[in-house]
């Protein structure tokens, strides 16, 4: 570090708290493995009309890299629930696994408490921590392919009949 501004002050982190959220999810899932919407998962959608999302319903199948794509191009709030429940089996066990990930990246004034970043005045991280939490991410090719892409199409599924272009 050359230089910081309050780089421990501790902020809501709103969707970059989805960098943490592929970096669990690249860390313990295959790629190919297929992510099962749960109701709770697209709750989000229903509690809140403008959280981002890519309009997935409860029993829709995708695989875990469209998934990534999703959470990360369109920052779809109802995938990142479905990646923590398909990693942890639900969020809060997910939320507790994201603080302790973070501490083993260095960042230690961070706390999680879902997969998304909606509001949460328990959910918070530093810009400190941040780089750090992006340092451990950017190690994986998969996700420096993914955060560089412009676009990537989500084939048709199990509930979606058609192809479904992201950017």
């Amino acid at each position: 570090v050359l230089y910081n501004k309050k780089c421990h002050k501790k902020m809501y982190p709103a969707s970059i708290t989805k960098i943490m959220t592929a970096l669990l999810t690249i860390e313990n899932s295959s790629l190919d493995d297929t992510v099962t919407f749960s109701q709770s998962a697209v709750q989000c959608l229903i509690e809140d009309s403008e959280a981002a999302n890519i309009g997935a319903v409860a029993d829709e199948q995708l695989s875990v890299k469209d998934c990534l794509y999703a959470l990360m191009l369109k920052s779809a709030n109802e995938v990142a629930s479905a990646l923590a429940e398909h990693v942890s089996g639900d969020i809060d066990s997910f939320a507790n696994l994201m603080t302790e990930r973070a501490k083993q990246a260095g960042a230690t004034d961070t706390h999680f408490t879902n997969a998304n970043g909606l509001f949460d005045e328990n959910h918070y991280v530093t810009a400190y921590d941040m780089a750090k939490i992006m340092q451990a991410a950017l190690q994986y090719p998969v996700f420096r392919e993914i955060i560089n892409s412009d676009s990537y199409t989500i084939p048709a599924d199990n509930k979606r009949k058609e192809t479904l272009p992201i950017s």
